[in-house]
Formats: C-alpha cells, structure tokens, sequence
C-alpha cells in the first residue's frame, strides 16, 4: 500500500509504505516511480524447465527478504526530469545516456533535456549502466539483483511457474521480435505477470546491479545474493524488442558492459 504526498516546492515526493509488519515507512524521492510490493521467500533460481544454456544451472534455492521493485520500466520522462536535475554526467568520458543513440526520444536543447512528442511513455535506452544505478539513487532506491529480479519476473509468492513473465504465450505479456516492429513501445501496453509488474518480458532489456559471472550459481549464497566481487560486466536481463522466444524466458542471462548503452536496454528501480 502506498500514499503518495507531493512537495512541488521542492519538485519532491515524500513516499509511505505499509510494509509486511504494519509499520509506516517514510523516504523522500524526487519523481513518482510507482512501486510494487514483492513478499520475500524462498524460490528454485534457473533453468527449472531445463531448457536453457549452461549459465542458468545449477537450478539452486534462493531465499530473499521483502523488497519494492517498479511496477514498470523506468520512461523518458522519468528520466528526463533527472537530467534536468543532475545533468548528463560523464563516467570514463561516457555520458550517462547516449543521446545521438536516443535522438528521436530524448534530446538536449539550450541547456535543457526534452522529450519528443507523444514518447514520455516509452522506456527508455541507451543509458549506461552508471546511469541507471545513478538515477536509482536519484529517487531513493537502487538496481534489483539479479534474484530479486528473477524473482519478481517469476511472480514471487504468487508465481504459476510460467516460461514467460506472466504467461506461457509471450506476445501476451512482451513486445519481442515477432511483434515490436523491432523498437520498444509505451510501458504497461501487455498484461502484468502475477504480482502486477509489467514487461520483465521484452520491450527493453534491464540492467541489474550485479556482475557477471557465468558460473555464478554454483557458489551463490542462498541468502540475498548479491553477486561476484568481481568483473567488469554487469548481468542483463529480460529479453527486448529484437529477441527471441529462447531469450524472452525469465531465466535466460546476459551480460552488458557498464559504459556501453544500447537502445534496446533499459532498467527498473528497486527499493528495500
């Protein structure tokens, strides 16, 4: 449950949530991003239907505390009011977002970043992954790991075991190369997976905050894993618009370099 308080003094919201013990929890964020309320627990991590490459096994049981997650992907317009807030800031001589990658969505103009007509709703891409761990911070959560966004993909607690987040027939629940004309598409447009999150499945890739690591999950902690120590690559997931059914599955795995922004790759907000 969520009340909403907005500040527009400060262009900030003060956000309170009912949490799983009745206690009220109160954090400031600077944009709306609604959030989805995902009960922890325990669940078998990949390839369950053993279908899948290498990297997906061992299936292995995780168990994850309470979190928020976003109820869609992060949009333009989201992102454009934090640009205007923060800039477009540089890691390594990488902006956060590649705009000549973005240019009929987001563009800067006399100093301020603005939003094609009509394209606030879409997810948006060609952000690196420092910028999607910076916008995160920006509204007062972070990057999912990669358990819990599997976990949220596969419906937490209310999960029907489904190949695709929220259905067995993707076109249902994801814009995927069959039927995205090969671009993304305004967010929440497919049906919702069981706890009411939308496309986990296509539209555009996401970030998550762990490295990469092929055989990470034959020494993954069963507790709140958060990853390797180490790597420079990040973990993909997801799928998009340009994949495939075998790359739509919730426990397919990719990775992605930080500073290396697609169009294709996106990212939703978690929050504790």
């Amino acid at each position: 449950v969520m009340a909403w308080h907005s500040d527009y003094l400060e262009n900030r919201e003060t956000v309170e949530i009912i949490n799983s013990e009745n206690a009220k929890v109160d954090f400031v964020i600077h944009k709306k991003v609604e959030l989805v309320f995902v009960e922890g627990g325990s669940f078998e991590m990949g390839d369950i239907r053993d279908i899948g490459n290498p990297d997906e096994k061992p299936v292995h049981t995780v168990i994850l505390d309470d979190f928020f997650i976003g109820k869609y992907e992060v949009t333009n317009e989201e992102f454009m009011f934090f640009l205007n807030e923060n800039g477009n800031q540089e890691v390594d001589g990488v902006p956060w977002i590649n705009l000549s990658q973005n240019s009929n969505r987001i563009y800067e103009s006399e100093g301020k970043f603005h939003i094609k007509s009509g394209h606030g709703k879409f997810p948006v891409g060609s952000v690196t992954w420092y910028g999607a761990k910076a916008f995160c911070e920006w509204v007062g959560g972070r990057l999912p790991t990669e358990a819990e966004w599997e976990y949220a993909a596969r419906g937490g607690q209310q999960s029907q075991g489904y190949l695709y987040s929220g259905s067995d027939h993707i076109s249902f629940v994801s814009w995927w190369e069959q039927n995205s004309g090969y671009t993304n598409h305004i967010v929440g447009l497919k049906l919702a997976n069981e706890l009411g999150i939308y496309d986990m499945t296509g539209n555009v890739a996401e970030y998550c905050n762990d490295r990469w690591d092929s055989n990470y999950y034959s020494i993954s902690p069963v507790y709140n894993p958060q990853g390797p120590s180490t790597g420079s690559a990040v973990v993909e997931r997801g799928g998009s618009y340009a994949s495939n059914t075998h790359y739509g599955r919730i426990a397919h795995r990719l990775f992605a370099q930080k500073n290396a922004p697609t169009f294709r790759r996106g990212f939703r907000v978690v929050h504790d």
